[in-house]
């Protein structure tokens, strides 16, 4: 993989193993594969580092979190309140950095816009690696010997060399960013035709800085011994990932950059766009995990800061099975057809029917009366109807939820059937909780978890609607488009995962 680069070398963060593939095939920005895609699973080598160690391994390295991490309960997936956090919209530059700017540019580059932010960042990230590594891991901090280097064509610069390899363009077009532990740098793309420049033209500088923040996740792991350790490459991801969010959240006043509202959007972006694509075992060689999977280990993360992450090397947070129950499930790639035009299957049903008798049924059993719903297809508007989202309206008399065809099944068609599935979901709650907002999230979340998970299943249910791979990832998706209430999309997200993985009784908490 990678065009015979030894990905042994690199830690490459970023990017999902089978993402990587595609971003090898054309210089272009690595196009989101969802369930509308289904890939071969292809091989790919442990992301080990064959790198000599260099950390004091002479102590084992602490897994229990801290007792500062928290005070009364422990943090659980969603406990996160983001209703005054972070307090600014905006990402500000406090104070601007002050080091060479041919980190940035890697010289050969015009500056651009985004350059003072990434160099801010830069320097925030190297104070926080030694907060993390002294004060969290109880290590001594050396700061990143090989410093950072910004990688595109035109670079003057030699770029360093990792274990006495040449470091080339196309290993960033492989990997987006990596961390070299042999020599102690990191690389980024910094080229106007790949990932990053996509995401930092849709979102801002801070797609970069969070995306180097993520491979600083991986210079802790090396600091503190990790890296030598037989761990598959998920374990490694999330706890990296879960980094990045400790350092996005970081309390500390005299930080550099200050992030917003805004750098957390673009975390959710990038990782949204950096998911393994479906059918892939997360614990494959290579695996990163979904982007429902990536979210909760950077809100883990944001939310408890590098404490909360230490505990994730040998307890890692639940993943989401990626791969495929059937061969008839693998052949439609996850998507259940809309509404059985051309299908000679005759017991097939419409999406809109299965889905909503199954959630008559879930709401039954939960509430302990009726619950009997209808879908129909109708663009009217309601009196005191709400959107819940892409065409999805809730109409409270007569107590039916209407589906505007021309603007859901585009959309049904092009990013997945669970556009739908939780679109339904929050309408079902909607109507038959009068819940809103998070809570809302959280009691969808219970209802997907039961048709993903099926712990504590009732045993009353008869519906056999189950989740395909990457149906999660379609819900976090329409999470992302759309805007509830005011609350922001990550405290939604954590929401979602809470009812997910701790079913109803998570939510009455």
């Amino acid at each position: 993989m990678g065009r015979g680069t030894p990905l042994a070398r690199f830690i490459p963060a970023l990017i999902g193993a089978v993402a990587a593939a595609a971003a090898c095939a054309a210089p272009t920005p690595v196009q989101l594969l969802t369930a509308d895609t289904v890939p071969a699973a292809t091989p790919v080598p442990p992301a080990t580092t064959g790198a000599p160690d260099t950390s004091d391994t002479s102590a084992p390295v602490d897994t229990a979190v801290p007792d500062n991490a928290a005070d009364g309960e422990p943090w659980l997936p969603g406990d996160v309140d983001l209703t005054l956090e972070p307090p600014a919209d905006i990402t500000t530059v406090v104070t601007p950095a002050t080091f060479d700017t041919t980190v940035i540019t890697g010289g050969g580059r015009a500056p651009s816009p985004g350059d003072e932010l990434v160099a801010a960042a830069v320097v925030d990230i190297e104070r926080w690696l030694n907060y993390t590594v002294t004060e969290v891991y109880g290590r001594a901090h050396r700061p990143l010997a090989g410093g950072v280097h910004a990688v595109h064509p035109d670079r003057r610069d030699p770029t360093p060399d990792c274990g006495g390899v040449a470091t080339e363009y196309r290993d960033m077009l492989d990997y987006v960013a990596l961390y070299c532990p042999a020599d102690d740098f990191v690389a980024y793309d910094a080229s106007d035709i790949g990932l990053l420049s996509s995401l930092n033209n849709e979102r801002g500088a801070m797609a970069t800085a969070v995306v180097i923040a993520h491979e600083y996740g991986h210079v802790v792991q090396e600091r503190i011994g990790v890296l030598n350790r037989p761990l598959p490459t998920i374990v490694l991801e999330q706890h990296a990932d879960c980094l990045a969010g400790a350092w996005t959240g970081w309390d500390d006043p005299a930080r550099s950059l200050l992030p917003g509202r805004d750098a957390v959007l673009t975390a959710l972006v990038a990782l949204i766009e950096v998911r393994d694509p479906v059918g892939i075992d997360p614990y494959s060689p290579g695996g990163h995990g979904t982007a429902f999977d990536r979210i909760g280990a950077f809100t883990h993360g944001y939310a408890g800061g590098a404490e909360a992450c230490v505990a994730l090397v040998a307890e890692p947070l639940e993943v989401m099975p990626n791969t495929f129950g059937d061969l008839g499930d693998l052949a439609r790639g996850g998507d259940a057809p809309y509404d059985c035009t051309g299908v000679t299957d005759p017991e097939c049903r419409p999406a809109g029917q299965f889905l909503g008798d199954d959630l008559d049924e879930f709401w039954s059993l939960a509430i302990g009366s009726s619950v009997d719903l209808e879908v129909v297809t109708s663009a009217a508007p309601c009196a005191d109807g709400t959107t819940v989202g892409v065409g999805v309206t809730v109409c409270p008399d007569p107590g039916e939820v209407r589906i505007d065809e021309a603007i859901l099944r585009p959309v049904y068609t092009t990013r997945g059937d669970f556009t739908l599935g939780y679109l339904l979901g929050r309408a079902w709650v909607e109507l038959t909780i009068s819940a809103t907002g998070a809570d809302a999230e959280c009691l969808v979340g219970a209802w997907v978890g039961d048709l993903t998970l099926g712990r504590g299943r009732n045993p009353l249910r008869e519906s056999t609607v189950v989740t395909s791979p990457g149906d999660l990832d379609e819900a976090v998706d329409v999470i992302m488009s759309t805007s509830v209430d005011g609350v922001h999309a990550l405290e939604r997200i954590a929401s979602l995962r809470r009812g997910v993985l701790g079913g109803l009784d998570a939510c009455n908490r």
